[in-house]
């Protein structure tokens, strides 16, 4: 049987210890750098299109006066906006509108809504209302779009949720977005009500 003294024991030279760690904290490095760049690539591919996109709200309308929320656009000033809200009025609401405005005099002659497909990507309006139609009007004073759902009304202390798409890659300056809900006209209300009445009518007499 052999023994061996700890001054017997093989020991690895000092510099080679070292040079070892160096390396390894060298592969580290290299690997930490690479899960960076790798990460930021999924980030780029994944918000290349709507990289200024974001929500707004909840926000509670009292009544039908107008609200303005600014837009701090971004790269490629191409992108959606939600907006959610709340019927804070006592009419039920069957329209709801945007109009792009000027922030600090900025230049919003080119700043449109967009819908239909641009590129792979469908931009027409979505919302929380079934039935949603639209109509655009790209004006160099103030691009407008207006939503329109009567046959699904948001009623006085529910929520809804409206997301349109935005151009803004002409001038790419700040713009703010003017939205405000409307109630229909007399005549209108009163169709609209009839209807209402019309479907409670029929769901009572189905359970009967």
């Amino acid at each position: 049987m052999l023994f061996f003294s700890s001054a017997d024991k093989v020991m690895a030279p000092v510099g080679a210890v070292a040079d070892y760690r160096k390396k390894e904290t060298n592969n580290m490095k290299r690997a930490l750098v690479l899960i960076a760049v790798v990460c930021l690539l999924v980030a780029v591919g994944t918000s290349r299109v709507l990289a200024h996109s974001g929500e707004w709200g909840p926000v509670t309308f009292s009544d039908l006066t107008q609200q303005v929320f600014i837009h701090n656009d971004e790269e490629p000033f191409k992108g959606f906006v939600q907006l959610n809200v709340s019927n804070g009025t006592d009419f039920y609401w069957t329209d709801f509108h945007f109009m792009i405005t000027s922030v600090n005099g900025s230049n919003i002659s080119a700043t449109i809504f967009v819908d239909g497909m641009q590129g792979d990507l469908n931009c027409d309006p979505t919302s929380s209302q079934s039935g949603l139609t639209w109509t655009i009007d790209n004006n160099p004073t103030g691009s407008v779009m207006n939503l329109y759902f009567a046959a699904d009304p948001v009623a006085p202390g529910s929520s809804a949720w409206f997301k349109i798409y935005t151009d803004n890659s002409t001038y790419k300056e700040m713009f703010g977005v003017c939205s405000y809900p409307t109630i229909p006209e007399p005549a209108s209300m009163f169709a609209l009500l009839s209807g209402l009445v019309g479907v409670a009518g029929f769901g009572l007499r189905k359970r009967r």
